[in-house]
């Protein structure tokens, strides 16, 4: 739910128009795949999520050119690939990137404020990393490596990555008050 308020909050401050309904449907469903329930055996959970967003719009007789937005968006979630796509795939992914303390520049104070007493982020990061966990876990193989990264390792002397779990160390939200903690 924080990635959809995050995603409008942007989308104000940067005037964009989109199809609210398409980025709400991504938001909350974007991280869909990471549940048990709708894990697969082999898909990424980006691919598990959107699966399950298809499926749900499909019941309410969202197909084409919508079903693939929000296909896309929720695939695109965690990837810099997605500035390239439409404002909605855009919107989801820096909603998402707005969670982890991104965009806080262009966004008022008291309207963060307002998204995390509304969508606490009590325990998010420790539970987050849990079940991104439980994936790597599950399926090493669908932990969406990128060749590139591999020949880099083993092809360039020092080559480094930094690591997400290092990134999200400290909260950003520390000073919101005690939502965001």
């Amino acid at each position: 739910l924080r990635t959809f308020f995050f995603s409008q909050l942007i989308a104000k401050a940067q005037n964009q128009q989109h199809d609210v309904e398409a980025v709400y449907v991504a938001s909350i469903l974007h991280d869909s795949g990471l549940s048990p329930k709708h894990m697969s055996s082999k898909y990424r959970f980006e691919v598990d999520g959107a699966l399950v967003a298809k499926e749900l719009l499909r019941r309410h007789d969202v197909v084409g050119n919508r079903a693939e937005l929000v296909w896309d968006a929720i695939t695109l979630h965690d990837s810099s690939l997605a500035q390239w796509k439409q404002p909605e795939v855009r919107l989801v992914s820096q909603g998402v990137n707005a969670d982890f303390g991104a965009y806080l520049d262009i966004m008022k104070r008291d309207h963060i404020v307002a998204v995390l007493e509304e969508a606490p982020r009590h325990d998010f990061i420790p539970v987050f990393l849990q079940a991104v966990a439980a994936v790597a876990k599950k399926k090493p193989f669908a932990t969406g490596t990128c060749f590139v990264t591999d020949v880099a390792y083993r092809m360039v002397p020092g080559f480094h990555l930094d690591n997400f779990c290092d990134a999200v160390k400290d909260n950003p939200f520390a000073g919101y008050g005690p939502a965001g903690n």
